[in-house]
């Protein structure tokens, strides 16, 4: 949960700066009852980083999947897609070995 810092008052941003980095709380920053920012500590920047970054590799991935030549078949519904899934998922139960 976020706190509200009106930046009407005269708040130490370094003060609210600690609050935020040693309580793991998320400030919002407001401007007549309007957020207009936020401060969020260092671990959950970078956590947020890397999740874009996981992301944007994950779209890229699916990007070159779709331009492969080798990905060009049929299209096929999502009934199939699930049965297919299923499939798979009964058969690594079965073995006990999710790579096959």
């Amino acid at each position: 949960m976020a706190t509200d810092i009106p930046l009407e008052d005269d708040a130490n941003l370094a003060e609210i700066a600690d609050l935020v980095a040693r309580r793991q709380q998320r400030a919002r920053l407001t401007r007549d009852g309007l957020v207009v920012g936020a401060l969020i500590s260092a671990e959950e920047l970078e956590f947020l980083e890397a999740a874009e970054a996981e992301e944007a590799l994950a779209v890229a991935e699916f990007d070159a999947a779709l331009a492969d030549p080798d990905n060009q078949g049929p299209p096929i519904s999502a009934e199939t897609l699930r049965a297919e899934l299923a499939s798979e998922d009964r058969a690594e139960y079965d073995t006990g070995n999710p790579d096959e």
